[in-house]
């Protein structure tokens, strides 16, 4: 697990244990990470950190060795990702992104070394106007709005190459009022 700081831009590292007992491993000081408004597991170990820095979005990929130390493996150049409100990680290195406010998303890999290859891109409005977004399992996306009372969700699925596939558009009201939804 890491844990961090946005005040102080310190972290930590630390792994539950077969009992669920919390072992701490790692302190990183004040200061070792960048201002970061995101900060996802794409999975093996790897995180992807984000912030859209008011306008020129900056981001870095780095990864937690088995020991609890932190090795940056990417510094992205600013502007090299769009504007997203919600980054939600699928496994296997892959990023689904979305924007609430042009519903637009775009898919993408973190590979092996921490280098990000683009997959693909939705044009603004291709997606419906969520407020939560997770993925329950590798691929596959749950999508949800409480929208005022009566609450509309939807499902879909990336593939391997980042392509889209719309899954169901469930009815308003078959889920309930949540503050919060995890995969």
């Amino acid at each position: 697990m890491f844990f961090y700081n946005s005040s102080t831009r310190a972290g930590s590292s630390g792994k539950l244990d077969a009992s669920g007992n919390y072992v701490h491993m790692k302190d990183f000081p004040p200061g070792q990470f960048g201002n970061w408004g995101s900060i996802v597991s794409p999975g093996s170990g790897r995180l992807f950190f984000y912030n859209s820095n008011g306008g020129s979005a900056v981001a870095a990929s780095g990864q937690l060795d088995a020991t609890g130390n932190y090795v940056n493996l990417k510094d992205f150049p600013a502007g090299q990702f769009g504007q997203w409100t919600k980054i939600v990680p699928l496994g296997d290195g892959r990023l689904f992104f979305y924007n609430s406010s042009t519903r637009a998303g775009s898919s993408g890999k973190l590979d092996a070394s921490g280098n990000y290859v683009h997959m693909k891109d939705f044009p603004p409005g291709q997606f419906g106007n969520w407020g939560d977004i997770v993925s329950p399992d590798s691929g596959r996306l749950f999508f949800y709005n409480s929208n005022g009372g009566s609450a509309v969700a939807a499902s879909g699925q990336l593939d391997p190459t980042g392509n889209y596939v719309n899954l169901k558009d469930f009815p308003a009201g078959q889920f309930g009022t949540w503050s919060y939804i995890v995969g």
